[in-house]
């Protein structure tokens, strides 16, 4: 009420043969909806702007997480219960911006975007921060897009997408070609150059990346 959204997800339970949308804005709770609109719950906390809600399924634990990224930390929710599960918060103190989660080696490990331009990667069941990558200057680091297992793009606000080699915790390079701020990047398979990136930003610009013909 009185605030824009920042984010939303789709939750899609396969097993219960439910689907939700769960929004957030500035100092606000996080609220969960039906298909229909109707507003079923809240969860986590009104004194935080979440910039980034997503979904996680743990096939291990058969449980559905919520990640979200906001101006304090990253929390992770437990669905079903809406009770927090566990908190991620690097120094110094900045704002969060986005968060994913990935099995590397077959354990699932939490990536996120800061607004001092570090990726950090936990331990997701543990907590524990496994490193930290600096992109070489205080950048807003804003969306993530996972490529595979050792690579991770990022987007920021000196305009560019970003390379970092999470295996070996280096920032590999950054790839200029918005003029504004670079708020997002996704991982898709074009029909004619297969897999690509598409990265949006404010320059209300969609911009199209591909590999090279001989890579």
């Amino acid at each position: 009420t009185g605030y824009y959204i920042y984010s939303v997800s789709i939750l899609c339970d396969e097993k219960a043969l439910q689907n939700y949308i769960i929004t957030t804005a500035p100092n606000e709770y996080s609220k969960v909806w039906d298909f229909t609109g109707k507003h079923l719950r809240i969860f986590g906390v009104s004194n935080e702007s979440t910039y980034f809600i997503d979904v996680y399924y743990d096939v291990k634990d058969a449980k559905y997480y919520i990640l979200n990224a906001n101006s304090q930390d990253v929390k992770v929710y437990d669905f079903k219960t809406g009770q927090l599960f566990k908190n991620y918060k690097g120094t110094p103190q900045t704002w969060h911006m986005s968060a994913t989660v990935i099995d590397i080696n077959k354990v699932p490990t939490l990536i996120e975007s800061d607004g001092n331009g570090n990726l950090r990667v936990w331990g997701f069941h543990s907590g524990e921060l496994i490193k930290t990558i600096s992109s070489g200057g205080i950048i807003n680091l804003r969306g993530l897009c996972v490529w595979n297992e050792q690579y991770v793009f990022s987007t920021g606000s000196d305009y560019q997408v970003k390379l970092y080699d999470i295996t070996n915790g280096v920032y590999v390079k950054g790839f200029p070609g918005h003029k504004s701020t670079a708020c997002s990047v996704e991982k898709i398979v074009h029909p004619l150059y297969g897999e690509c990136l598409i990265s949006h930003g404010l320059d209300g610009n969609l911009k199209l990346w591909t590999l090279p013909q001989n890579s």
